[in-house]
């Protein structure tokens, strides 16, 4: 995972310390854009470690910040499928270049 540069942004913590969410922040190093092969990789590599129903995956895309996987699915959207873009988007790039992804990760 060299080409990530990954910044924790905030613990969220209850009024009795316990850890409710942590959120880290991935961008590609060198303020490049990461694509969605990318997102994946950083995402399969983290489903190794944490169950997919603890993780929450958003990011900052060209002119949105959009999320690509919510806490009660097991896979991210299939944004790298071209059936996806049909009828959707005129502009498929917009689902494919990422500032930064924030990734959410409920408590265990």
């Amino acid at each position: 995972m060299v080409k990530f540069e990954v910044v924790e942004l905030q613990n969220n913590a209850s009024k009795n310390d316990k850890l409710k969410r942590r959120v880290i922040r991935v961008k590609a190093k060198n303020n490049k854009q990461m694509t969605y092969d990318e997102i994946r990789e950083y995402y399969d590599a983290i489903t190794k470690k944490y169950n997919p129903n603890k993780v929450s995956i958003s990011g900052m895309g060209q002119d949105k910040y959009l999320t690509m996987k919510g806490f009660d699915e097991d896979e991210l959207k299939p944004w790298d499928d071209d059936d996806y873009y049909t009828d959707r988007a005129k502009d498929a790039e917009k689902f494919d270049k990422f500032f930064f992804v924030d990734f959410t990760f409920k408590p265990k």
